[in-house]
């Protein structure tokens, strides 16, 4: 598998608004509710601006000419990142998951070393549970929709 990863880009961000917005992703979101493209464009620049990508990375992951997926890193508590992925609904089940997440835990363990990383799964979400779980997560809290499960560095 040849996955190129590289920063988001402009041109990412309707694509993106579409695989965020497909009934499939959003019953495992936070808001239930699709978002405006107009919405989308203003969190994506905000979330995109250069000294925020320092800190908080947003990667894009293609394969040839097609992108597959995003994953990014938002700090969440104390010396954490929160990682959020999402793939292609046509490279789903092919590997890719894996791949996309592993490579971000790598670059976030080579940016901040000390620092956790952190995933919520929607309960119901069995896929990116098996897949979180494969790739060294472990449950750390059951919550009311969402479980929180953290990297194991053992």
């Amino acid at each position: 598998m040849n996955l190129v990863c590289r920063k988001i880009l402009e041109s990412d961000f309707e694509l993106l608004w579409e695989w965020r917005n497909n009934p499939d992703v959003l019953k495992f979101t936070t808001s239930k509710e699709p978002i405006s493209i107009f919405d989308h464009l203003k969190w994506c620049k905000a979330r995109t601006l250069e000294e925020r990508m320092e800190l908080e990375p947003f990667m894009a992951f293609s394969d040839s000419s097609q992108t597959i997926g995003f994953a990014r890193l938002d700090f969440a508590q104390d010396n954490s990142f929160e990682v959020s992925l999402i793939i292609g609904s046509e490279f789903r089940k092919l590997g890719y998951g894996k791949e996309v997440l592993l490579r971000i835990c790598t670059y976030a363990r080579v940016i901040r070393p000390n620092f956790a990383i952190l995933a919520r799964i929607h309960h119901d979400n069995a896929a990116s549970k098996s897949l979180f779980l494969k790739c060294g997560f472990v449950l750390v809290e059951n919550g009311r929709e969402f479980n929180r499960y953290q990297l194991n560095t053992d």
